[in-house]
């Protein structure tokens, strides 16, 4: 099978130790947008991967340390970016790690490193051991989206390594989904004012209220196969069908156009309030979930 060989150092980051790791099988709902199926599983709603990991969700200093243990490490790191020191970063690194980045264009690796010395207040969110090291996921205000690092310790000390990966691996892809919602509920959403007419001329208001805050509103039709619209508590994003022009926290506030109903015909739309973006539309889902009526004129 192809290998895909990340490169995490500079454009990851963090670190590691002999950590008190937690062992656990997660669950993983197989609604769950994006998820791989586990042909191993028998279980028809859950899919199920078994971790050793340590939530941290630990805000850290940017100073120099002494690295003996992850928080160290990562503030030590940090300190490095900040400065923009390039032979003392090249010192965190596996000999097999230094070589990669000596491949790799000299602008691109200055590129990264002004990146990486905006960081402002960096968090360090989870630990995950994976394979002779561990994966090291951590964020800023300064980035999007979390970072990562892979790590190894070896004689006494942590270094930044490569990690090398099947391009297929189910596993390490179901376990960034893991770490990236870790709470898989539903729950009922109220509608609060709807309307049941509408016409190709229209543009009509939907209202919610959501039992949480900040989490994903699922709309689909009884027989659509996955859920192609979503939205975010108090998000607007080119990524969703919808935006949330709400500003209430715990509120949905949505605007249909009668055009994006193609036929004249009466239409019972789903909807399901979830702390994860939901995939498959499934009987359970559909079981578990509110509707409405609206009749396309």
């Amino acid at each position: 099978m192809t290998k895909k060989t990340l490169c995490l150092f500079l454009f990851f980051s963090s670190l590691a130790n002999a950590l008190d790791l937690r062992k656990e099988t997660i669950l993983l709902p197989r609604d769950l947008a994006g998820v791989k199926e586990d042909v191993n599983s028998n279980s028809s709603s859950n899919i199920k991967i078994d971790l050793e990991y340590k939530i941290y969700d630990r805000s850290l200093k940017i100073r120099k340390s002494s690295q003996k243990d992850i928080v160290s490490f990562m503030e030590n790191l940090f300190w490095i970016y900040k400065i923009k020191n390039k032979k003392l970063l090249l010192k965190q690194f596996t000999a097999s790690a230094r070589i990669a980045i000596s491949k790799r264009p000299v602008e691109e690796i200055s590129a990264q490193f002004d990146v990486l010395s905006e960081i402002r207040k960096p968090v360090l969110d989870s630990v995950q051991k994976i394979k002779k090291g561990y994966l090291v996921r951590w964020k800023d205000s300064s980035f999007k989206n979390e970072r990562k690092l892979y790590i190894i310790h070896k004689n006494g000390s942590y270094k930044i390594a490569n990690m090398k990966i099947d391009k297929g691996d189910v596993f390490f892809w179901n376990s960034n989904l893991f770490f990236q919602y870790r709470k898989f509920k539903k729950y009922k959403a109220k509608l609060i004012n709807g309307f049941d007419r509408i016409t190709d001329l229209d543009v009509k208001e939907v209202h919610f209220e959501l039992k949480s805050k900040k989490t994903y509103l699922n709309i689909f039709k009884k027989n659509d196969k996955i859920v192609n619209l979503v939205a975010i508590d108090n998000y607007q994003s080119t990524q969703y069908a919808f935006s949330d022009y709400d500003k209430k926290l715990g509120f949905i506030k949505l605007k249909f156009s009668g055009k994006n109903f193609k036929k004249k015909q009466q239409y019972e739309i789903y909807y399901v309030e979830s702390t994860y973006p939901i995939g498959k539309v499934t009987k359970d889902l559909i079981a578990n979930s509110s509707s409405f009526t609206l009749t396309k004129n």
